[in-house]
């Protein structure tokens, strides 16, 4: 029986915070966010994954600190306390076999569950409202 020597992390492949957990979106109106990703590591493997969602990269302001998630490469969180207007980044951290890791982070998702504010339509030019013209263009 012989022994690996692993001297890098894993490699980060993508990471996507998405609301059906496929295609990343850039503004979400659910506080249920799913994520997916994939590392590869082809000498030791990968051993176990953790995932967060912060406000940015450095990991400070998180609202779901990093949470193990074995093996898995997809997750759902339901119930996250979001702020709205506020930018999220899915953080995975992978730790392959032989303990070193990656760390790598999803574009941001802004979560915004307020409703447009009623527009204003006028037929006229600019913002002038007529009732009758002569022509029909």
């Amino acid at each position: 029986d012989g022994v690996v020597i692993d001297s890098t992390p894993p490699e980060k492949v993508s990471v996507i915070a998405s609301e059906d957990g496929v295609n990343h979106v850039d503004y979400s109106r659910s506080n249920q966010i799913r994520a997916n990703w994939l590392f590869r590591d082809t000498q030791s493997g990968i051993g176990m994954y953790e995932w967060a969602l912060c406000q940015s990269e450095d990991n400070l302001k998180c609202v779901q600190a990093f949470k193990p998630v074995n093996l898995a490469t997809n997750v759902t969180n339901p119930s996250l306390p979001l702020t709205n207007g506020q930018c999220y980044v899915v953080i995975v951290r992978a730790t392959n076999h032989a303990g070193l890791q990656a760390v790598a982070a999803s574009p941001p998702v802004t979560f915004d569950s307020t409703p447009p504010l009623p527009g204003l339509v006028s037929d006229g030019s600019g913002l002038m409202d007529i009732d009758y013209q002569s022509h029909a263009s």
